[in-house]
């Protein structure tokens, strides 16, 4: 009986031996790279069909306040379009810009509705070539019931007032060839008044006066325009 038990034993640590290498093999197993992977998109399956899943990026465009136009893609930020045609004879950075085939006193291309916040100062920036016309670049602004309110304009050529007296390099009182036919970056501010909650930008090749208009000989382009916050209404 006793041979036979320790003939037991034996099979018995032969098993215990074996079992162990089977159980190195599962643990070895389980920290595989390959498992790692399996576990980590596991949890993250999990965390991204939970509620606290972190919401998409807005593009700068659809922002609060804020527009993004290169007309690389059109006009499909332009509510009204008037007599604005994007064009590819001529670009401040990329294939496109936006022209205006006819003069207009008023504004003629208008965007989308941006809203904003009264008492918040915004910048616009534009870049801008002229080959002999004069241009604007303005507001119309709304209130919150969507009443329009007087229009404002940012930056032109001098033949009618803008905010601040913000003025292209080739304007009525300062007529330099060198500033004819080249693209520049102008900027201007405005801040918000009360009872404003929207505005939407405009353009026009101006008609009413300023320098000489005539869009089929000496266009007006516009590219790259923002529109953002620049600084928040003091608390």
């Amino acid at each position: 009986m006793a041979a036979l038990t320790r003939r037991g034993q034996d099979v018995v640590t032969v098993v215990l031996a074996a079992a162990g290498i089977g159980l190195l093999s599962v643990v070895w197993a389980a920290t595989a790279p390959g498992d790692d992977t399996k576990t980590d998109q596991a949890a993250t399956s999990s965390a991204e069909a939970t509620p606290t899943q972190a919401p998409a990026k807005t593009p700068a465009a659809k922002q609060q306040g804020a527009f993004v136009e290169d007309f690389e893609d059109g006009l499909d930020q332009w509510d009204e379009v008037g007599s604005a045609a994007i064009t590819d004879e001529t670009a401040a950075q990329g294939r496109r810009s936006v022209t205006l085939t006819s003069t207009e006193c008023g504004g003629d291309a208008v965007s989308r509705a941006i809203p904003v916040e009264a008492g918040s100062t915004y910048r616009l920036r534009t870049d801008y070539r002229t080959d002999g016309d004069g241009g604007y670049i303005g507001l119309d602004l709304y209130d919150a019931d969507g009443k329009r309110l007087p229009e404002k304009w940012l930056i032109g050529d001098g033949g009618s007032a803008t905010i601040g007296d913000v003025r292209w390099d080739f304007n009525v009182d300062q007529r330099d060839a060198e500033d004819l036919v080249v693209w520049a970056r102008y900027t201007a501010r405005y801040t918000i008044p009360d009872g404003v909650a929207s505005v939407r930008l405009k353009l026009e090749d101006w008609g009413c006066g300023g320098l000489p208009d005539d869009p089929a000989t000496a266009p007006v382009f516009f590219d790259r325009i923002r529109w953002t916050l620049d600084s928040k209404r003091a608390t």
